[in-house]
């Protein structure tokens, strides 16, 4: 048995809190606000886990299978890190990166799904899920 599948999936930070500051982060540039999806969340958490799991980072190969039907286009960010608990650094984190940027700034997607899931060694994961439907 995994410990990692026994980690809390909010841990020190919880998706919610994460999806709010991609809200934040998102109208702080004029973008409006994605909606929250709790099957693109499903999704997100999932794979988030699977990665806390594995103790590895990649992207999920088969997110675009696994979201609901009906998008016309989707992205996903994922994040691991030791030292970030709050959801504005791991935010920043992905900000960093112009790719993940111009996911949370894209205009065109209108709902997201967020999962985060901390191992048993204490690192954190973070999975967003955006889709344009």
């Amino acid at each position: 048995m995994s410990t990692a599948a026994n980690a809390s999936p909010a841990g020190p930070l919880s998706p919610q809190e994460l999806a709010a500051a991609t809200n934040r982060y998102r109208a702080a540039h004029g973008v409006p606000a994605l909606q929250p999806n709790p099957r693109l969340s499903e999704v997100a958490q999932t794979w988030t886990q699977q990665m806390a799991d594995r103790d590895i980072l990649a992207h999920n190969p088969w997110y675009s299978g696994e979201i609901p039907s009906g998008w016309t286009s989707s992205a996903e960010n994922v994040a691991q890190n030791w030292q970030y608990a709050s959801a504005d650094a791991v935010i920043d984190q992905w900000a960093g990166s112009p790719g993940h940027l111009q996911h949370i700034l894209n205009p065109s997607y209108t709902d997201l799904g967020v999962g985060v899931a901390v191992n048993a060694a204490g690192k954190l994961y973070a999975t967003q899920v955006f889709a344009q439907y």
